[in-house]
């Protein structure tokens, strides 16, 4: 969880915000490719389902897996954002700034917005 420590007078620092927050946005992203990925999978597999029934039952726990960390990730996220926006981006300047920067960082680190 990113912590933000900031004074009633103190400015926000959009672009160090927004650098922390693309770490959980990247992290998200990947999960959620993951997800389609092992769904995929899933697919092909149950073509054969005789034959793979141990892979698929593997897989299968995989799946929830993921899905459960990618739900808890997005959930904390919005979380964040919530906070965030009501307490510390409030000028509509400020939170431009931090969603530019933040699509900037998460390009940047190879993560794709899809």
């Amino acid at each position: 969880m990113i912590l933000f420590i900031i004074s009633c007078t103190q400015k926000v620092n959009v672009v160090e915000l927004a650098e922390q927050f693309a770490e959980l946005e990247c992290k998200a992203i990947m999960l959620k490719d993951k997800r389609y990925v092992l769904a995929d999978r899933l697919r092909e597999i149950e073509m054969d389902t005789v034959t793979n029934r141990k892979e698929l039952d593997s897989l299968n726990k995989i799946i929830i897996l993921t899905k459960q960390e990618s739900l808890s990730l997005a959930d904390s996220i919005k979380t964040q954002l919530d906070d965030l926006f009501t307490h510390h981006l409030k000028d509509p300047s400020d939170r431009v700034a931090f969603n530019n920067h933040l699509r900037k960082v998460i390009e940047t680190k190879g993560c794709m917005l899809h």
